[in-house]
């Protein structure tokens, strides 16, 4: 392999990581309700061609104030597909579970986003994502609202995760 080539492969091996941690940014900011870094993950020069549900910068900015009615809520990114459309652009496709708890019950949803990327200088942003639900549903039964836990003792029962995330939504993040 030539020295261009090896350096080309670096390259877009750089690149579709710095693409795939924008997706795990974007699901640990929702998880600890970061505003400012949710809206340092997307290219604030771009908005969305339709309105929701393409998520775009404005849409970012409005995210937090839909957060006051959530609790805790994780998305667990499952498998990303990235495809570059030249150097600086590139769409892919996001696999996502999603489990929440909101005054309608504890919610689980499977979702894909489909995402546009712009490379800003050496950064990699969202564009644009759109959010396609498979479905979204109640349980029957909260799972956050059965006895406590006895960690390490037991893996069953309530956690400490939703009053240890909740300190985190109080203070300053690195």
């Amino acid at each position: 392999m030539s020295p261009r080539a090896a350096d080309e492969q670096l390259q877009r091996l750089s690149d579709e990581a710095s693409i795939r941690r924008l997706a795990h940014e974007y699901a640990d900011a929702v998880l600890v309700k970061d505003a400012d870094r949710m809206l340092s993950l997307w290219a604030s020069d771009l908005a969305a061609p339709a309105p929701f549900p393409d998520f775009d910068i404005d849409w970012a900015r409005k995210l937090p104030a839909r957060w006051e009615s959530w609790g805790v809520t994780m998305l667990h990114v499952t498998t990303h597909a990235i495809f570059f459309d030249g150097e600086d652009n590139a769409h892919g496709r996001v696999q996502c579970i999603v489990q929440m708890q909101r005054d309608e019950g504890f919610v689980d949803q499977s979702v894909l986003y489909e995402d546009d990327y712009v490379r800003r200088g050496d950064d990699w942003l969202f564009a644009i994502r759109r959010h396609r639900l498979w479905f979204g549903s109640v349980r029957s039964a909260d799972p956050t609202a059965q006895p406590r836990s006895t960690w390490p003792d037991s893996q069953l029962g309530a956690g400490s995760l939703p009053e240890d995330v909740r300190r985190l939504w109080t203070q300053d993040l690195p």
